[in-house]
């Protein structure tokens, strides 16, 4: 495997050696001869590949030879890349006419020539001296030069789908089963069972199928049955194997044939035979990184991304890749392809984790090629440090580790990009994707290989301008870089970029001039049409014909022409997502709507519009037109002037809709669903309509369609207040609805036409009385989810005690979460015993909840002031997960006691309830709190904290929020409390409390220590706990910065706020 990837870094050399402008270049430097040589040399040590591949698997000094020319060849590729990268360098000085200046003019030419060339003539030398030594290896290892001998397996006929050149490795195995099949002991007895064991996936069945169809096995027995036993009672079986061991020694079973683990060798014919279709990675050596790739898009006339795309998916079908579980834009390696690549890669890749042994990694680190590290809410350097000496880095990654939410903040040392970063000069991929960085340091403009730079959810404001410098760069992320308002002048040096992601880069305004001129862009993703002579043009689209993917065109208000509109139109012809922009406030007219109308892509291609601030009456026919096969979401915003909808329902594969602010339309009706007959929206299965103040009336023309949204499964109408009138057939699949700011006529109207609704959303809905709730409960009997906010007509939710079809009510829900319903005075559920979620908030006139607690999994009550603890103590909750009631002036201790037995708490969040005595360990029955607790948040309570008794936390909990105790003066006095499990400790609102000095000591496993509103706090310990590496100090106006000083040359993330500014000390 080493020679394939000998094979991967050669291909690049090859490449550079052979291009012509190269060796021009080489040739006024002269070095060409050396570079002939090692042409020459390289060449001939190529040709014994195939033979030091054959034995690398059994020679561990050839094993050693190919690895050291790997390392070789990644220093030669890195030498004629700075060879390579300098002629880039003087073209464009030429170009720019630097060269020609009369400062450049005092240096003599000679004088940088002769300095280049020195520097490479020593490089040169050294290779080539290592070279020869590896020759001289060689030839010492006897390595030939020859073709690789295929292996040539014994081909048996067999007559079934399963085709033995498919199996590798079992050879051995099956010989000896045939054996004992046709051998005379087993014909000694009436009948033989031959069992084959192993671990699943192992091969057990394939190998009985070989044996099988053996031409001698159906040579020897009369008949042949296959019996395949694969659904079972597992009951039966279990009871039947009870004396299996008796059973195997009375049959006689001394030996079972336990398919064993196949050898290297065999296993890696079986990984290539899965991702690649033959039994060997020769005939793919070349599948490798993006050097080869370029040579051979060359040879095959395709662009590098169309080529590795192939691949890629060749290998996902091979299932080499597989999707990930629950999104199916990323991917995932199974368990023994990741091992696979590990081992392959060997010495050239380190996967730098939290368990990784550094006595290890220090060994190595000169070695290493290629890095990833887990991106972990805090990066502090002191584990990165060593690092500095792994100069020949080429791979720096960032990656996730995990599922990540949005708001996960991750924080990188400081150190980490102005120390480290300039170590490595050789970087090609270098991503910090979502680490708080504001500022990017001039120094990643120096690193001159790198093709790969991913800064994208970061905080930069902008780009040093020597970015310019990078001429290798192929590759730039800035995706969600919110804060990015402008891009250095030097960006149209980058002529090698290929791709250039500014998605959701929202506060930058205007693109540097000459971005039409990087013909090599691939991507682009957004597109800013400035309104002046140093903006973009929209005509400089014609220059960049290799466009494809996404691509937004903002600013299309300053388009002057619609003829301009229709140069730029041929580079959208690859286009599978398509945004159109106008300024919010453009002048409109029937300008606007000829650029719309020049701006059509290609149909066979597209499969996302959105459409923003335009500003014309109406669309161009192309919007909606059936030819769009493709077509699977649209969104059309803010395009106030337009008075009809386009006819979207004859597009057929359409999923997704989404229609806000149409201040002009009135009526939506048979123009939109845009067909005369048949079906109307028959793919569509999301539906959005939001702030249309002037809708009045939606209908369909029933009467001559068949169906309209028959796969309909989500409708959200929202900020809609004119609409009094919906006239739609049965909505068959619709199973969330969510409407915001109607009438409850539109409620009742949509929910009879959708039985089916499972997820019922509502908000600010006028005129929702009781009377009116209850009409629109018998339609609901399948809901499960129903959440209810801002009805303030609405009184009584759920059951009425005398109403005897109460149990036909929510009879499924599961999920109820109510709040600012301000006079809302209960909440029956009685008949209901599916309940799982109970949230209810703000509800100010609240007094009665009830409701049957056996399922109940989450709890949460917060500003029901007036709501009675009695109606709530008739059930038990013993299957609460979390439970979190604040503000709640008659909550008791004795609620405390419906879920103490719970073995499922895991979150217990209560505070400033002021009738509730405590919640220590004696409000639990036996003294012991929840045995997986895991989060405690308590204060503002009757009994203060510190009043409280030990209370044997169990190991689980690992945070602890302590609020609101206003007695504590010195935090010893709530040592006692604290478990020594606790991993964060939040001390908020301890209105006297002056020292910290004393009392943390024994929580040896505290990793963040939060303080807040302390506003006597002077004393801080002296000694940080070691495992400590976040302290966050808000509200705390007597500790000056002086006392901080200490913690910054710690390894914490010092987190400061004076005057509502943050600051940051990431040195640690």
């Amino acid at each position: 495997m080493a020679e394939t990837l000998v094979s991967a870094v050669l291909g690049p050399v090859f490449e550079k050696l052979t291009d012509e402008a190269f060796k021009k270049f080489a040739r006024s430097q002269n070095i060409h001869s050396e570079l002939n040589d090692l042409q020459s040399k390289l060449t001939h040590i190529e040709a014994v590949h195939n033979d030091a591949s054959r034995r690398e698997v059994n020679e561990e000094s050839v094993k050693l030879w190919l690895n050291n020319l790997q390392h070789l060849a990644y220093d030669i590729d890195d030498i004629l890349d700075d060879v390579a990268t300098e002629a880039m360098r003087r073209e464009l000085a030429r170009e720019s006419g630097e060269f020609t200046s009369k400062v450049r003019n005092l240096i003599p030419t000679c004088c940088t020539k002769l300095s280049l060339t020195q520097t490479l003539h020593r490089k040169l030398d050294t290779v080539a001296s290592r070279l020869q030594d590896l020759e001289k290896e060689k030839s010492d290892l006897g390595l030939v030069i020859g073709k690789d001998e295929k292996q040539k397996s014994n081909n048996r006929g067999n007559e079934t789908c399963l085709l033995e050149p498919d199996i590798v490795g079992r050879e051995g195995e099956k010989e000896n089963l045939i054996n004992k099949l046709l051998g005379g002991e087993s014909s000694k007895e009436n009948f033989s069972i031959l069992p084959i064991v192993g671990m699943g996936g192992v091969g057990k069945t394939t190998l009985a199928r070989l044996l099988y169809n053996d031409t001698r096995v159906k040579n020897h027995f009369e008949l042949q049955a296959w019996v395949c036993v694969s659904d079972f009672d597992i009951v039966k079986i279990s009871n039947a194997i009870l004396g299996f061991d008796q059973l195997l020694k009375k049959l006689g079973f001394d030996h079972l044939d336990r398919v064993e683990s196949l050898s290297d060798r065999d296993a890696l014919s079986v990984l290539a035979l899965h991702a690649l279709g033959v039994n060997n990675f020769d005939s793919h050596s070349k599948l490798r990184s993006q050097g080869y790739l370029l040579n051979q898009s060359r040879t095959n006339n395709k662009a590098p991304e169309d080529l590795g795309h192939e691949y890629f998916e060749k290998l996902l079908s091979r299932s080499f890749f597989q999707y990930a579980p629950n999104d199916k834009s990323f991917y995932v390696m199974h368990d023994l392809m990741n091992d696979l690549a590990t081992f392959v890669a060997g010495d050239m890749f380190l996967r730098f984790e939290q368990q990784t042994e550094m006595v290890v990694v220090e060994k190595a680190l000169a070695k290493y090629r290629h890095m990833s590290f887990v991106r972990e809410e805090y990066v502090s350097y002191q584990k990165f440090e060593a690092f500095e000496s792994a100069g020949s880095l080429r791979t720096l990654l960032a990656v996730p580790f995990g599922e990540e939410q949005s708001w996960n903040a991750f924080y990188l040392s400081n150190k980490f990009l102005v120390n480290l970063i300039p170590q490595l000069p050789l970087l090609r991929v270098l991503s910090l994707r979502r680490f708080h960085i504001r500022e990017v340091p001039d120094h990643i403009g120096k690193l001159k290989h790198l093709r790969y730079l991913n800064l994208s959810q970061t905080h930069i404001e902008e780009l040093p301008e020597n970015i310019g410098s990078l001429y290798n760069l192929q590759t730039l992320i800035l995706f969600g870089c919110e804060s990015l308002t402008k891009l250095p002048k030097s960006f149209v040096n980058l002529k090698k970029l290929r791709h250039f992601d500014i998605r959701d880069t929202k506060s930058l305004k205007k693109l540097p001039v000459g971005i039409g001129e990087l013909r090599s862009l691939r991507t682009l993703t957004k597109i800013i049409i400035g309104g002046d002579e140093e903006g973009f043009a929209i005509t400089e689209l014609k220059g960049l014909s290799n466009l494809r993917g996404e691509i937004s065109i903002e600013g299309l208000h300053n388009v002057q022409s619609a003829t301009h509109a229709r140069e730029a139109n041929s580079s959208l012809r690859r286009l599978t997502k398509l945004g159109l922009n106008w300024s919010n406030g453009s002048r409109g007219g029937t300008l606007e709507k000829e650029v719309f109308n020049e701006l059509k892509p290609h149909a066979d291609m597209l499969n996302e519009l959105k459409v923003e601030f335009y500003e014309g009456i109406g669309f161009p026919v192309w919007v909606g037109d059936p030819c769009f096969q493709k077509m699977v979401s649209v969104s059309i915003r803010d395009c106030r002037k337009c008075k009809i909808l386009p006819p979207l329902g004859q597009l057929p594969f359409l999923k997704k809709l989404f229609i806000e602010g149409m201040d002009d339309v009135k009526v939506i009706g048979s123009e939109f669903t845009g067909t005369s007959n048949g079906v109307a929206f028959h793919s569509l299965e999301i539906l959005s309509f939001e702030n249309m103040s002037g809708w009045e009336e939606w209908s369909t023309n029933t009467e001559v369609l068949e169906a309209v949204f028959p796969c309909l499964g989500e409708l959200s109408i929202k900020k809609c207040p004119k609409l009094k009138e919906v006239s739609l057939n049965a909505l068959p699949s619709l199973r969330g609805l969510d409407i915001d700011e109607c009438g409850n006529g539109i409620l009742r109207s949509l929910v009879r036409s959708a039985s089916t609704i499972t997820k019922l959303k509502i908000s600010r809905i006028s005129k929702l009385t009781d009377e009116a709730w209850r009409g629109v409960l018998t339609y609901l009997g399948a809901v499960e989810e129903v959440d209810i906010r801002y009805c303030d007509n609405l009184l009584n939710l759920g059951e009425k005690e005398d109403d005897e079809d109460s149990n036909l009510l929510l009879s499924s829900l599961r999920v109820l979460k109510v709040s600012e319903c301000k006079s809302m005075e209960s909440c029956i559920l009685n008949s209901n015993n599916s309940i799982e979620r109970l949230w209810i908030s703000d509800c100010e006139s609240l007094t009665r909840v009830s409701f049957i607690g056996q399922k109940l999994k989450s709890l949460y009550i917060d500003r029901c002031k007036k709501l009675i603890m009695e109606n709530m103590i008739n059930t038990s909750m013993p299957m609460l997960e979390d439970v979190y009631i604040s503000d709640w002036t008659d909550m008791k201790s004795q609620l405390i006691q419906l879920f103490s037995n719970s073995i499922h708490l895991t979150w217990i969040d209560i505070y400033d309830c002021p009738n509730c005595q405590s919640i220590d360990v004696a409000s639990y029955p036996g003294g012991n709190w929840p045995p997986n607790l895991v989060y405690l948040l308590i204060g503002g309570l009757k009994k203060p904290i510190s009043e409280w008794g030990s209370q044997n936390f169990p190991t689980s909990l690992v945070v602890l929020i302590l609020r609101n105790e206003p007695h504590v003066r010195n935090f010893s006095q709530l040592s006692r409390l604290l478990p020594s499990s606790l991993e964060k400790l939040a001390i908020c609102g301890f209105d006297k409390l002056e020292s910290l000095s004393v009392g943390l000591q024994h929580l040896t496993s505290l990793q963040r220590l939060w303080i807040s509103e302390c506003p006597k706090l002077k004393d801080l310990p002296e000694a940080l706990l070691p495992s400590l590496f976040e302290l966050t100090i808000i509200g705390c106006p007597i500790l000056t910065r002086r006392k901080f000083e200490i913690y910054s040359k710690k390894q914490v993330m010092l987190k400061l706020t004076a005057n509502n500014r943050d600051t940051y000390s990431r040195d640690g």
